[in-house]
């Protein structure tokens, strides 16, 4: 048996040895006929419904390129020849976190990288969803097409990379903040000048607080509960006791309404993220009268006869 079969063999054991025993059994079982001629890798990846080295590869190539066409032709021959599509995973799988190491050891900004995470996470899902689909291979032309959106749909700058280009004197010049950072002309004010500190953001928490009220009375009690802990290139972090409130406070509606507020209260339009902390929770519990306290005290104060 050729050294490379020997080789695909005991990787597909995963460590243990009497599955690998018992695929070695299988694969000689299969070709009585050649017992003084070399199994061939090729002959065991056939037996073990194995994709080959070269067609993992040219998929992996093609999803990088963004190929689509490239990338289902690839699919399409996976399919047809009857490979194993959860083998088909794993292999694809493996060879990406190979490729993702290697870079992240030798080119660790290379753009690459990005789109390597992005295949482990979509295929790593496909995988689980392909056990349970009525259609096998489905989950893994999702996660295709999801990998080969062109590059203009493909949110490739953060939220504070926009709003830096949207600061820009060149930008401000040419009116085009609000394409680039994707608000509404009334969002697109210029931002006034001076620095904002994290000192500037809990000083003034109380006045978002109240702010928030004219928009969701749901978003004050989230952020009441809430803590500012970091503020860096106009992206304020937030800890929030509960994932769900991580969940609303991330929405594109969400965030939209809190750019709004962040600029009347702070004259500077901010990006909200959010990170749990869960000793937030059993504090909230602790403290509930008083949050309570605070949201009805935001609510007193813009109930005013001015109003």
């Amino acid at each position: 048996m050729a050294a490379d079969a020997l080789n695909l063999i005991a990787e597909s054991g995963m460590g243990s040895f009497r599955d690998a025993e018992t695929i070695l059994e299988k694969v000689i079982t299969s070709f009585p006929q050649k017992n003084k001629q070399a199994i061939k890798r090729a002959e065991v990846e056939e037996i073990l419904g194995f994709a080959s080295v070269e067609m993992v590869a040219k998929f992996l190539k093609a999803l990088l390129s963004r190929n689509r066409s490239d990338a289902l032709q690839t699919l399409e021959q996976v399919n047809h020849e009857g490979i194993n599509l959860g083998q088909f995973i794993k292999q694809l799988l493996e060879e990406a976190r190979k490729q993702l190491i290697r870079l992240l050891e030798t080119s660790p900004r290379d753009k690459n990288i990005k789109i390597l995470v992005g295949v482990i996470k979509e295929f790593a899902q496909a995988g689980y969803e392909q056990k349970f689909t009525l259609v096998p291979i489905l989950p893994l032309e999702v996660a295709l097409v999801k990998l080969t959106e062109a590059p203009e749909t493909d949110n490739n700058q953060d939220v504070s990379e926009k709003i830096k280009m949207s600061e820009s004197p060149e930008i401000k010049k040419a009116g085009s903040i609000t394409e680039l950072s994707g608000k509404t002309h009334n969002e697109s004010a210029e931002t006034p000048q001076g620095e904002l500190n994290f000192a500037g953001i809990t000083d003034r928490w109380q006045e978002l607080l109240k702010a928030a009220k004219k928009h969701n009375h749901h978003l004050v009690a989230i952020l009441t509960s809430s803590k500012p802990i970091g503020l860096e290139n106009n992206q304020l972090t937030i800890e929030v006791p509960f994932a769900f409130h991580k969940k609303r406070i991330e929405a594109n509606d969400t965030q939209k309404i809190l750019r709004q507020m962040s600029k009347s209260v702070y004259g500077r339009i901010l990006a909200f993220k959010s990170v749990i902390n869960k000793q937030l929770a059993d504090k909230a519990e602790k403290e509930k009268f008083s949050n309570e306290k605070i949201v009805e005290e935001i609510f007193n104060d813009e109930a005013d006869p001015e109003e």
